[in-house]
């Protein structure tokens, strides 16, 4: 979180931020925003256009996912189930409920992104890589951006080119691609800042005018009132189960560096993938094809 985007602080008070390598960028207290909260002189804060850290989306959906949004109470390690001590005051319970509400939706989302790479093909979408390169002594955005990205994990040589997923349906291959998803050193995936609206009709766990993905291997995979068939719940969740399958077989140790993660946080990945798994493992998978991995259309994992 770079100092140059936050208000003044209240007199007399500065912002406990320090300068971490990029590769702890992530691994700052739990409760600094509430610090940075806490110390920010709002009445002081400045209205002038400021450029947001392409950071945040990625960020963000990291602390939901992995337990690590909101404070912790000081018995709660990131990532572990909350307390239950009989001593939780009411701000501890109102954390860790709004904790567990954040990672199951961060969780129903990336379980969303990763049912639409896998059933991409039955599901008519056209996904592909695309880089969007920062170059250094450009004016406006690039200029603001670049030396920022230095605090990201993997610094700027990472984040320098922006890559992100675009999607479009494959039956309108004269459509303008919607972004999809983002590629991060910190959980893989991240969703798009902008939901997509158009390209994802097929996808009935995901709602375009909310910009909501859902479970599709969950209880209510459609959110409405319109029950799903059978036929079709058990062909998707078949066709996830071995998609879990075969990406956990391929996915050795270290196999999620190119895409920026370190060995603590591709064991995080998979773990959620481990999980979502389990949940999966009596659902018959015999003869059930699947696309190998996370693979777009350049190639590129």
């Amino acid at each position: 979180m770079p100092r140059g985007f936050l208000p003044p602080a209240s007199p007399g008070l500065s912002y406990p931020i320090t300068a971490p390598p990029p590769a702890d960028f992530a691994e700052g207290d739990a409760d600094l925003l509430s610090k940075v909260g806490a110390n920010m002189a709002v009445a002081e804060a400045l209205t002038e256009g400021r450029v947001p850290s392409p950071l945040s989306r990625a960020y963000m959906f990291y602390t939901a996912l992995f337990g690590r949004s909101l404070a912790m109470t000081g018995n709660d390690a990131p990532g572990a189930p909350p307390s239950a001590s009989a001593q939780e005051s009411d701000a501890d319970r109102l954390a860790n409920e709004g904790r567990r509400a954040l990672q199951m939706r961060a969780r129903a989302t990336f379980r969303g992104l990763c049912a639409a790479f896998a059933l991409r093909d039955a599901l008519g979408l056209d996904i592909a890589l695309r880089r969007i390169p920062l170059v250094a002594g450009e004016q406006g955005l690039a200029r603001v951006l670049i030396p920022n990205l230095r605090t990201g994990p993997g610094g700027a040589a990472y984040w320098q080119a922006m890559r992100v997923f675009t999607v479009r349906a494959t039956a309108d291959a004269g459509s303008r691609p919607e972004v999809l998803a983002g590629l991060s050193p910190l959980t893989g995936l991240f969703p798009a800042a902008k939901p997509p609206r158009r390209a994802l009709a097929s996808v009935y766990w995901y709602d375009p005018a909310a910009g909501v993905w859902r479970d599709p291997t969950g209880p209510d995979p459609t959110g409405t009132d319109s029950p799903l068939s059978p036929q079709t719940s058990a062909a998707v969740r078949g066709a996830l189960a071995a998609w879990l399958q075969n990406v956990r077989t391929a996915f050795a140790v270290g196999s999620l560096g190119p895409v920026g993660l370190d060995a603590r946080r591709e064991g995080l990945v998979k773990a959620e993938l481990d999980a979502w798994a389990a949940e999966l493992s009596a659902v018959p998978t015999a003869g059930v094809r699947v696309v190998q991995g996370l693979v777009a259309s350049e190639g590129e994992p």
